[in-house]
């Protein structure tokens, strides 16, 4: 496995001088399965915006597969993450007036894809909301609408996935299915999918875990 994140001394300053990260070194590998934990105002979500190009670094370089996207335009982040990086958010951030089918497949001609309604489909029937396809999200339960969430992750073969607390508002069994799905698409597409998550239950599915603790690596 080769590298395909690097963070170099990262630090991330907010207005009013509330330091987030503080120097934070970072390699993870192509191919693994991360667990990013720690307690409320670690860090976290500041790692994981960085990570996804969401935000820039006060100081520091982030390589994303030997590019320092610190040095990228904004219209050139988006590309990036348009073609190469899936973002998962804890809450769900589905368009509520499209079916789920549509939820998926407006990502699809966004991302370029050819036949994204064929390729909705096929999402939907491994999410296992096949039968919900032409539903809303407001007729969906929690552990469906993320399901759904995580679909749109997978409508573009990302190489990277990056999960903010993605089953926070999910009870144990439902997060338990969402995490089997992350693994399944870690094993099967080697995809590299870096999860944060407050839930120690579920660290036997990471690979490694990266503990965050006012805005350091510990």
């Amino acid at each position: 496995m080769n590298e395909i994140i690097r963070f170099e001394r990262v630090r991330k300053v907010f207005e009013g001088r509330v330091e987030a990260l503080k120097g934070v070194d970072l390699s993870i590998k192509r191919g693994e399965f991360v667990g990013i934990m720690g307690p409320s105002g670690s860090g976290k979500s500041t790692l994981l915006h960085l990570m996804g190009g969401i935000e820039k670094p006060t100081e520091g370089r982030i390589f994303i597969d030997g590019i320092d996207i610190t040095k990228l335009s904004e219209d050139e982040l988006a590309e990036l993450r348009r073609k190469r990086i899936s973002y998962i958010f804890q809450f769900f951030y589905l368009l509520q007036d499209f079916t789920c089918i549509e939820n998926l497949t407006v990502v699809g001609k966004i991302g370029g894809i050819r036949n994204p309604e064929e390729r909705a489909k096929e999402i939907l029937k491994r999410i296992g909301l096949e039968e919900k396809a032409y539903d809303f999200p407001s007729n969906l339960s929690g552990g469906q609408q993320q399901r759904l969430a995580i679909g749109r992750a997978l409508m573009i073969d990302a190489e990277i996935i990056i999960g903010d607390e993605p089953t926070g508002n999910l009870d144990r069994q439902n997060a338990e299915s969402v995490f089997n799905l992350f693994k399944e698409i870690n094993e099967e597409r080697g995809a590299t999918i870096i999860i944060a998550t407050h839930n120690d239950s579920l660290k036997p599915y990471f690979g490694r875990i990266i503990r965050l603790e006012d805005g350091k690596i510990v």
